[in-house]
């Protein structure tokens, strides 16, 4: 449940409450122009902007930052002691799943291997990393890495991706290059959005991916895809020159699917999909 938004003082459009045309859009997407409010009053403030000026808003959020600048919060020493312990020889340690990964190779019946890819999945779940990973920790998360892409499972890769912070996979570059081959190939592939996920791209980049490839997705798993993507079509708004750059390329892209539908059916409702989120945030 989100309790928190990030709202903007001066208003980023126009029409926005309290907008003020002297600011740079970098101006306006600042520290000093976003204070944290709960939903209704992000709604009540935006609504009232005579009631709730810059001046005020500025005050209000001054007075909390000064308020708490007087008694900062210190994490006792003790809980951080507890803390690394229980990250570095959590249960599932990277050294427990390297090891299940060596038991695996030794393993014969079906159903003891059935047991075991149960029991690995479980495992990868309780995996904790610590971050800055020691040199001998980055050798054993390689070998890691190569014995789950030996065992060809989609979903031991997604799960242990998902446990992997980036900034520690980001030197193994097999996983890279692993993802890029499932994403330019394998469209009909349910998992595809969560492959892409984790090869962390722009918004602009998934764009330019979705618009190249519409042809190759059916609808269903396009409307997945794009549910799955969270674009952040507002930034993109704001970029215009990059936003009409995009608009003029859909709605180009769009005429085309029309001429080629009997060739690639799903190619004109998925471009139209895309069409109208645009015009959906342009509006």
């Amino acid at each position: 449940m989100i309790i928190g938004e990030i709202c903007h003082i001066e208003g980023v459009r126009e029409k926005s409450g309290r907008y003020n045309p002297t600011m740079t859009q970098e101006q306006r997407k600042s520290f000093d122009n976003l204070i944290l409010l709960c939903p209704t009053h992000h709604t009540t403030i935006d609504k009232n902007p005579i009631e709730y000026t810059t001046g005020y808003l500025t005050k209000m959020k001054t007075d909390h930052e000064n308020k708490n600048k007087i008694n900062p919060y210190n994490i006792p020493s003790d809980i951080l002691k507890v803390i690394n312990v229980s990250v570095n020889n959590d249960e599932y340690s990277l050294e427990r799943i390297y090891n299940l990964l060596k038991i695996y190779k030794k393993l014969q019946g079906i159903e003891t291997k059935k047991l075991w890819y149960d029991y690995f999945k479980y495992a990868l779940k309780g995996l904790k990393l610590s971050s800055p990973l020691s040199e001998d920790e980055e050798d054993v998360l390689k070998l890691v890495f190569d014995d789950i892409l030996s065992l060809e499972s989609e979903d031991i890769m997604l799960d242990f991706l998902d446990v992997v912070p980036n900034d520690i996979r980001k030197g193994i570059e097999k996983i890279k290059s692993y993802l890029e081959t499932i994403s330019q190939q394998n469209f009909t592939n349910v998992n595809l959005p969560r492959f892409y996920k984790h090869l962390n791209k722009s918004d602009t980049d998934t764009l330019e991916y979705l618009i190249n490839n519409a042809h190759n997705f059916d609808k269903e798993k396009f409307d997945l895809f794009l549910s799955n993507a969270n674009i952040d079509l507002r930034r993109l708004a704001e970029m215009k020159t990059i936003f009409f750059d995009f608009e003029r390329t859909l709605w180009i892209r769009l005429s085309e699917g029309e001429r080629e539908k009997q060739e690639h059916p799903s190619l004109y409702e998925n471009i139209k999909n895309l069409v109208n989120k645009f015009i959906g945030i342009n509006l």
